[in-house]
């Protein structure tokens, strides 16, 4: 296990992956992340006092490692609304995967069909076939599950 630091003593750290909350000031760095996944290193005991550290670089765990916590190297502060569970896939991963449309056409690509079924659908047309719907159906799912996580699957 790698050794982990705060201010040049021993302390609690481990890579994790998170929702960012919002900033509690709009010019913070991370303002146009809220709601987003990012990696992150946890500092602190579990079930006691803990901040985050964005390392999506890996500045933060170089911070907690080879930094030593020192507060002469620097780091990004971020807001948390959640972690996100261990081994799941990112809301970007899961999205991707939901939105892969069976049987496309050469030329054609997932982005590109949901954005055309979205427009049809904007303009009260039908979206489209049965493998563009289930495509959509698939990342509506995601959606609902990531909004509201208690209730997946119903």
């Amino acid at each position: 296990m790698t050794e982990t630091y705060w201010n040049g003593l021993p302390m609690p750290a481990e890579p994790v992956r998170v929702v960012v909350d919002t900033s509690p000031v709009s010019t913070w760095w991370c303002a146009a992340l809220a709601g987003t996944e990012r990696a992150a290193v946890r500092v602190g005991e579990p079930g006691g006092e803990v901040m985050y550290l964005d390392d999506e670089d890996g500045s933060g765990w170089w911070k907690v490692t080879e930094g030593r916590g020192s507060p002469r190297v620097p780091h990004r502060s971020l807001p948390v609304v959640r972690e996100v569970a261990p081994g799941r896939p990112s809301i970007e991963d899961r999205l991707r995967d939901a939105a892969a449309v069976a049987y496309k056409g050469p030329n054609d690509t997932d982005a590109a069909m949901l954005r055309l079924y979205a427009d049809k659908i904007r303009r009260g047309y039908p979206g489209g076939g049965s493998n563009l719907t289930a495509a959509v159906a698939c990342v509506l799912d995601v959606v609902a599950d990531t909004l509201h996580p208690e209730a997946a699957g119903q």
